[in-house]
């Protein structure tokens, strides 16, 4: 249970459901700045994408990109051997994405390629409370049923580099984004109760570690102007101490390298409202898997729907 946990916490950023069920988009010009801001239902919670730009010159800009993420959710225990579970969890993200320099290297109406240079911080915080029931315990004299709390802090970061790119041709346009961190720093805390397993006392760790790489893209097809596809990819490697329990339920902090991939598929129809703006309406599915070690990957699939307004920057 706290394996599962402690990683669910440490790449929130990467597996949280992040897959909207309704979202507007909303981007307004000012002159040299301009203001994107795209906030989000999900299942369990919500989401707010705010970016903030200033154009240097035609082809030079910075951009300051926030994310805020917020789920609350009552689940069950899915471990071997627990008959009995309930558990509350509430969960808040806070991502940044700061490129002070990006720079358009070709731009026409048929094609655009731009790349920036930046920083990238993360700050996630994970509380949870609840109970569960483990019969098994009985045999080594201990009670099956425990109260369990989790108080999880994080904090990563590290450069980010970050391209995009657009082309068309007669029934089809192509475009997206994709960056990578090549390093990143991540410094976590985690406050673990297991009463009356650990007795009254809490399992109290913290670390300083990193990881390499954190990578993304997001690449968008456009069909005869009215059909969308999606593709949206994330990866992450680490190192990481986790906290664990040995043979006797003592407990121990192993290290382990963390693997995590999320895949995201989506399939859309536009309706065009004036020659920039549209709505999106469709569906999508997404996959996300996190792997310890050579250990069998954990997975998380699910269904959600597409509902926002878009609009498409000018090319040329």
């Amino acid at each position: 249970m706290a394996k599962r946990n402690f990683v669910r916490s440490l790449i929130f950023f990467i597996i949280f459901a992040s897959t909207p069920v309704f979202a507007e988009n909303t981007r307004f010009d000012f002159g040299n700045f301009f203001i994107s801001l795209s906030p989000r239902i999900l299942e369990k919670g919500s989401m707010t994408d705010i970016a903030l730009g200033y154009r240097y010159t035609e082809k030079d800009a910075g951009e300051l990109h926030l994310r805020f993420s917020k789920e609350d959710k009552n689940e069950e225990f899915d471990i071997d051997g627990v008959t009995d579970s309930l558990n509350a969890l509430s969960e808040n993200n806070f991502e940044v994405f700061l490129l002070p320099i990006e720079h358009v290297f070709i731009r026409s109406r048929t094609a655009d390629f731009s790349a920036g240079l930046g920083l990238y911080y993360n700050y996630n915080k994970l509380v949870e409370k609840g109970y569960f029931n483990m019969p098994a315990l009985e045999a080594g004299g201990r009670e099956r049923v425990n109260s369990y709390s989790n108080d999880f802090s994080m904090h990563s970061f590290g450069p980010v580099v970050d391209i995009g790119f657009f082309t068309k041709a007669a029934f089809l346009e192509i475009s997206g984004n994709a960056g990578i961190v090549p390093i990143f720093g991540l410094f976590a805390k985690q406050k673990m109760g297991i009463i009356p397993f650990l007795g009254p006392d809490l399992a109290d760790f913290s670390q300083l570690t990193y990881g390499s790489p954190y990578a993304y893209a997001d690449i968008n097809f456009i069909l005869l102007k009215y059909f969308s596809l999606g593709f949206l990819y994330n990866f992450s490697r680490l190192e990481y101490q986790v906290i664990d329990f040995d043979d006797n339920l003592k407990l121990r902090y192993p290290s382990q390298t963390v693997f995590t991939n999320s895949l995201k598929l989506e399939a859309s129809f536009l309706i065009p409202i004036t020659d920039s703006v549209f709505s999106k309406i469709g569906f999508g599915y997404s996959w996300g898997a996190i792997q310890l070690d050579a250990a069998e990957p954990i997975w998380n699939r699910q269904y959600y729907f597409i509902f926002n307004t878009e609009v498409k920057p000018k090319r040329g």
